[in-house]
């Protein structure tokens, strides 16, 4: 990054940007109760005006929810787990609205013609038998999802983005596991992502696999079927995949692609029947990979043999950036009461400031120069990265902070190179 973008960073601080206050604070309780405003979410999401906030205690709420206005939804209370049997979807959000999702189980989600940034933070989309994949965004210019977990249905992927925007940071996406009765090709693990022409997509810290291929069985013979593919890259789409820590390990610190493992065969014939693991990614358009990789599945289970699928192919250029670019995830153990436990990954000795604002930017670009995506309203010096490459540190929001409010977190690294930005955190606090 040149100076003059350093210098222009710090001169930004001194912009204020206002935070989005909420008008009115909904509480919706499917067991009703004293204090209590709602039995249904259906119900709060029509009555709410722009900005407003809806708390949502654990329960299970059913029907699907279309959210056209700018909105905050969370869920509240000791081991809250809300569920909602049925899809969110968001559509033709403002570009001055912001619509923020905390804490949520769903069944189903869709983001069509967002101009205004749409924030999942903690939400998991479970596997679902709707005829769609598991999350789609169209047309959304800020979607950004943290430590979310995202199922496919076969033979939907996990998640298919379209002229779109999007960063996950300690995310995982995974294509649906195989079964016989699914449509051709039968039993084949769905693929874990597409993204599409005129799509940027930021992979940050995250998982991104194809699903399991379906097991032999005494009506489908003794062929087990194949893994599904880790992820499609369109002609006109772009990728940046940033991973950190030690390479190949699942959950929120792993990264790159991995192909879906293959169904397990008959046991009669040396296992000669196990299907073969999935492709780690298709791509036929722009990938950048900075500490991580493509892999294809494997057969995981001891005694069979690990039929890897392979790791990449497709007409589409991929880049390994060296240096590695610093990369940041958000640690499950600790996060809430308004504290976001970080790691940052980088090289010894370098100095790291986080960059704190309450907006997110749009990502424009992939690459070494990676773009400023928070709005600043400070920046802290928070250390030097260890021997081991890993900067531990937590943020603890300030003061007067309540559930529902949004942080949004970048970290500036002072390399060899010159100042680089890592991948952003946008937390609804809880």
């Amino acid at each position: 990054m040149s100076a003059a973008r350093v210098a222009s960073l710090f001169a930004s601080v001194l912009l204020f940007t206002a935070p989005l206050f909420a008008q009115t604070t909904w509480v919706v309780d499917d067991g009703g109760g004293a204090g209590v405003d709602f039995t249904t979410l259906t119900a709060a999401v029509a009555a709410a005006s722009d900005g407003d906030r809806i708390q949502l205690h654990s329960g299970i709420y059913s029907g699907d929810v279309l959210i056209t206005k700018g909105l905050t939804i969370t869920h509240v209370g000791a081991g809250s787990d809300p569920r909602i049997l049925g899809s969110v979807s968001v559509h033709g959000l403002p570009p001055a609205q912001e619509v923020r999702l905390s804490g949520l189980r769903v069944r189903g989600l869709e983001l069509t013609s967002c101009r205004g940034a749409v924030i999942l933070s903690e939400v998991e989309v479970e596997e679902h038998s709707l005829n769609s994949p598991g999350a789609t965004i169209r047309r959304c210019s800020k979607v950004r999802f943290v430590r979310c977990i995202v199922h496919g249905y076969v033979p939907h992927p996990g998640m298919e983005v379209l002229a779109s925007r999007v960063e996950l940071t300690s995310t995982s996406v995974v294509g649906g596991d195989g079964y016989w009765s699914s449509p051709a090709p039968h039993g084949v693990g769905g693929t874990g992502m597409v993204v599409g022409d005129r799509s940027i997509v930021s992979v940050n810290c995250s998982f991104i696999g194809g699903g399991k291929g379906a097991d032999s069985n005494s009506t489908n013979g003794p062929f087990g079927a194949d893994g599904g593919t880790g992820l499609h890259v369109e002609a006109g789409g772009s990728l940046h995949v940033r991973g950190g820590g030690t390479q190949g390990v699942f959950g929120g610190s792993a990264h790159g692609v991995y192909g879906g493992g293959g169904g397990w065969g008959d046991d009669d014939d040396l296992y000669t029947q196990d299907g073969i693991g999935g492709t780690g990614a298709i791509n036929h358009g722009t990938a950048v990979l900075s500490n991580a990789d493509f892999w294809g599945g494997n057969f995981p289970w001891p005694g069979h043999r690990e039929l890897e699928g392979i790791s990449y192919w497709g007409t589409g250029t991929v880049t390994y950036l060296t240096p590695f670019l610093p990369a940041m995830n958000v640690d499950a153990a600790g996060l809430g009461a308004g504290a976001v436990p970080l790691v940052l990954y980088g090289e010894p000795g370098e100095d790291v400031s986080l960059l704190i604002g309450d907006r997110v930017q749009t990502n424009t670009t992939i690459g070494f120069d990676s773009p400023l995506l928070v709005e600043i309203d400070d920046v802290v010096f928070i250390g030097t990265i260890p021997a081991n490459g890993e900067l531990l540190h937590t943020f603890d929001a300030p003061a007067g902070w309540v559930p529902g409010d949004l942080v949004a977190l970048q970290a500036m690294v002072l390399t060899a190179e010159g100042y680089r930005l890592s991948n952003s955190a946008a937390v609804v606090l809880r």
